[in-house]
């Protein structure tokens, strides 16, 4: 399928309207990373990047091998503004 779309200044950029119907059949979505690259100098391929699990605090330390779950109060010295002790 072939379709048209508008390009548009957007801040610094330039910014372009992909219609719905091509956003359904690439598998994207409103805030999706995608790559892009340029073939042959003059035409640009959008291709979706997998989404990444995000990873809680326990699964992003299960493979380190100290401890980091530090038990001591730190000192970070006298209060030099506003800070309340």
């Amino acid at each position: 399928m072939e379709t048209t779309a508008k390009v548009s200044a957007w801040g610094g950029s330039i910014g372009i309207r992909i219609p719905k119907s091509v956003i359904e059949q690439i598998g994207i979505s409103d805030k999706s990373t995608v790559s892009l690259k340029v073939l042959n100098g003059k035409e640009l391929l959008v291709s979706p990047m997998p989404i990444k699990e995000k990873k809680t605090l326990a699964q992003l330390f299960e493979e380190y091998p100290g401890d980091y779950m530090n038990e001591e109060e730190l000192d970070w010295g006298e209060p030099v503004g506003d800070e309340v002790w």
